[in-house]
């Protein structure tokens, strides 16, 4: 080697000395890279955060030599890899586990041998986050909403943000290395400091709440935390952090208040026994109790009006005070335009009394229906708080939902009234002669299993059907229709493959519906409890099939002795072997017959007691004299008032049947009147019964008339859809009673049975109806061969008061 190129090394090897001594110096450590991630070179820096000889560094993979950690995770080499291929970029990681975050940068730099290379800086960047993270920190202490000071172990303010000036009064100048006594109240309780100090200076962190008092004198509930902040094992300063909670306080104090409110309006909302108008009235009263209001009110839009529903008090004092119609309210224009805003204003009168006035809007299947508002009496300045709203929305909230649900319920009952009388419950329009029946079905859900149907024979024989299928809902109700149809259509068929038409026997009906259902039931694991009873007032003869159902409760009226009817047959769908027989009983005129569910006797009240069938037999005797349907009427109010408030937890079914057979024998007397015009038709009957009867009291034929009146303008009104065409009153007299027969070609009408229950339940009632019922003693609707209508309408003499022909 010449000696210009010993001289050339010599410098070469200065100048590397030179870089290497300055490379030294700086913070990063860094490595040369070939194009497989071989370090080739690295500074002395590398080495000593690795603590690894150069030796040991030089020739081998980075990914090797380097261990990175994301946290306490350990980065695969697969993840270093990806920083090659990506020529460059930076990622941040630790050396070790937890350790201090690096930042590592990667670039390639491209060789004149078309070779690359990459250079590789590793950097310590946990001061300048710290740094930027103390700087950011400091920035949101000062822009913190809570009142935030740093003192040291004397006590004495060295650090104090914006919202302590705020809160106390003090500027951040005069607090600066004075003790924080001069917030003392005074009015915290003996040893409070002694505690908080010792909590403290323990190394623990003191939260708790104290009375303070501001610049200006005033007091203030503060909750505060101090935490201490310790250095070399000693503590040196407490970090305490203040709020004002005087108002928060008060609504912690209010929020207990509207609990028990809540407590309070559940036990309205969901009592059983208060309607609708009583539920609003306490809420309303609980509403001014709860915000101290003068005056609160429940309010309706109508004919494009606000219009007050409910109110409480009845009669409010502000509309004295404040001179204007509370109907009239500022929100008036706003509410009928629809704003869903909730509106708070302040009234003030001539005299300077100030009022406030909070409406929320109440909406009903998401049309506006009115407002819930509520007025009071406050000082200039006082407004509603967040409570007072959340309250008074709740509240309209829960009255537009209650309103919803009373409309969907009574949507969904007339549904379910519709099914029932469809499928469920028997036509009564073709009456036998000498029963007279009154029937209902109560569910305990909105559909129900039990059924009930009749099947008029003749004027003089009836089969009466009652069944209960298992179960309940529309499960139980599908089942009972399928049975009563499959009954119906059985009877048919036997009817028709008789030779004669002979009528079948209530066995041979049992048995024939027995073999077509039974299959299906058990494959359902389903039954049917059932009764088919045949009445045949001719011969007085009562022949019934009990399939497993209730014992029928039969009223001897000579002996007034009860005897419960009850067969041997098991329930329809226990056994494909089953046989079912019937038996025979007479009765006599006034027997009464009472078919009926266990939903009855089976009833309870809150103590768990059944009404039972004993309680049942007691009504019947006391109450045999009424009419069938008055007598269905006692036994339900009974039913009701041993219940009390415990809801029906069975489906409720009753026929009563009374015997009326008490021949009428010859007439003495008959008149006939063809009625053609509307106009006079009532006039001319009510003279034709006072020309028929000239002997009979007033009172006997004012209530007689009022009966007839009433069935005239039922035929008129149903019957005939435009004019009259055939309408014909016929009189007749006996030596016991008056009948009176309305005869017409129109369309069959049936008065049904107007029965109004104490439990809420009525079947069709109908005012006219009623009206008959009382004026008069028996009421008949016949239709006979050639399509004529008839309503017989019969009253008997009162022999106390002689009358009689």
């Amino acid at each position: 080697m010449s000696e210009n190129e010993l001289e050339l090394l010599r410098r070469l090897r200065f100048t590397m000395g030179k870089m290497e001594l300055a490379m030294s110096f700086i913070d990063e450590a860094l490595l040369l890279l070939d194009k497989d991630g071989n370090i080739q070179w690295c500074n002395t820096i590398l080495m000593n955060t690795l603590t690894v000889p150069r030796i040991l560094i030089i020739g081998k993979p980075f990914y090797k030599v380097l261990k990175l950690f994301d946290g306490n995770i350990n980065i695969l080499p697969m993840k270093l890899k990806e920083m090659l291929l990506k020529d460059q970029g930076s990622a941040l990681y630790s050396l070790k586990a937890n350790g201090p975050l690096h930042e590592l940068s990667v670039k390639k730099i491209e060789g004149t041998d078309n070779l690359n290379s990459f250079v590789m800086t590793i950097k310590n960047v946990s001061k300048d986050m710290q740094f930027e993270q103390f700087r950011l920190q400091s920035y949101a202490l000062n822009a913190s909403d809570n009142a935030i000071v740093i003192v040291n172990a004397e006590g004495e303010v060295e650090w104090a943000n914006v919202a302590f000036s705020t809160l106390t009064g003090y500027s951040i100048e005069e607090v600066m290395g004075e003790n924080l006594n001069i917030l003392n109240s005074n009015k915290n309780p003996p040893g409070f400091f002694e505690n908080l100090w010792s909590t403290i200076r323990s190394g623990k962190t003191w939260q708790g709440m104290l009375i303070n008092r501001r610049k200006d004198g005033s007091h203030y509930l503060e909750e505060q935390t101090i935490t201490p902040v310790e250095q070399d094992g000693e503590i040196k300063h407490f970090i305490a952090i203040k709020e004002d909670v005087t108002e928060r306080q008060e609504l912690v104090h209010n929020l207990q208040k509207s609990e028990r409110n809540l407590h309070m309006i559940h036990a309205i909302t969901t009592a059983s026994d208060k309607t609708f108008t009583e539920k609003v009235q306490s809420l309303l009263e609980i509403a001014i109790n709860h915000v101290g209001m003068c005056f609160a009110a429940l309010t309706r839009i109508e004919d494009d009006k606000l219009m007050i529903k409910y109110q409480f008090p009845e009669q409010s004092p502000l509309e004295k005070l404040y001179n204007i119609p509370i109907v009239d309210t500022l929100d008036h224009d706003t509410i009928l335009a629809g704003d869903k805003r909730e509106r708070m204003t302040l009234l003030e009168d001539a005299q300077g009394k100030v009022g406030a006035y909070l409406g929320m809007p109440v909406y009903v299947e998401e049309e506006l229906y009115g407002t819930v508002a509520l007025i009071s009496q406050m000082p200039k300045g006082k407004k509603f708080t967040e409570v007072d709203h959340a309250f008074c929305r709740m509240v309209a909230q829960w009255v537009g939902n209650t309103i919803t649900e009373e409309r969907l319920k009574r949507k969904q009952n007339e549904l379910t009234g519709r099914i029932q009388k469809t499928f469920l419950q028997g036509d009564l329009s073709a009456q036998v002669d000498g029963l007279e029946i009154a029937s209902i079905t109560i569910p305990s859900q909105l559909v129900d299993g039990d059924f009930f149907d009749f099947i008029a024979l003749g004027n003089n024989e009836l089969d009466l059907i009652l069944g209960d299928v298992m179960g309940k809902g529309l499960t139980a109700a599908l089942l009972g229709a399928a049975t009563k149809t499959a009954i119906i259509r059985v009877f048919t068929k036997l009817l028709l493959c008789s030779e004669s038409l002979k009528r079948p026997s209530p066995p041979e009906v049992m048995n024939s519906l027995h073999a077509q259902i039974v299959k299906r039931l058990i494959d359902i694991e389903s039954f049917v409890t059932l009764c088919y009873a045949r009445f045949n007032t001719k011969s007085k003869l009562l022949t019934y099939v009990d399939c497993g159902h209730t014992s029928t409760v039969h009223y001897r009226a000579k002996s007034k002795e009860i005897k419960l009817l009850q067969g041997e047959s098991i329930p329809v769908g226990f056994s494909p072997r089953a046989k079912y027989e019937s038996k025979t009983i007479t009765f006599d005129h006034n027997d009464i017959f009472i078919f009926y569910s266990d939903g009855i006797t089976e009833a309870r009240n809150e103590k768990g007691h059944m009404f039972t069938v004993d309680k049942l037999i007691k009504i019947i005797k006391e109450n045999a004299f009424l009419k069938s349907n008055q007598l269905l009427s006692k036994i339900l109010e009974e039913v009701k008032r041993f219940c009390g408030h415990t809801e029906l937890v069975d489906d409720l079914s009753c026929i009563v049947v009374k015997v009326d057979i008490t021949p009428l024998g010859k007439h003495l007397k008959s008149a006939h009147l063809e009625l053609t015009d509307l106009k006079d038709y009532a006039k001319e009957t009510r003279n034709a019964i006072d020309q028929f009867l000239p002997d009979v009291s007033s009172q006997f034929k004012e209530y007689l008339k009022l009966g007839v009146h009433e069935a005239l303008i039922n035929v008129v009104k149903h019957a005939f859809s435009e004019n009259i065409d055939e309408l014909e009153v016929s009189l007749y007299c006996y030596q016991n009673c008056v009948q009176v027969v309305l005869s017409h070609n129109g369309m069959a009408f049936v008065a049904s049975e107007d029965i109004q229950n104490s439990l809420g339940i009525s079947l069709d009632s109908g005012y006219g109806t009623t009206i008959m019922e009382n004026a008069l003693d028996r009421i008949r609707y016949v239709q006979d061969a050639s399509g004529y209508n008839h309503v017989e309408m019969i009253k008997f003499f009162e022999p106390e008061n002689g009358e009689s022909l």
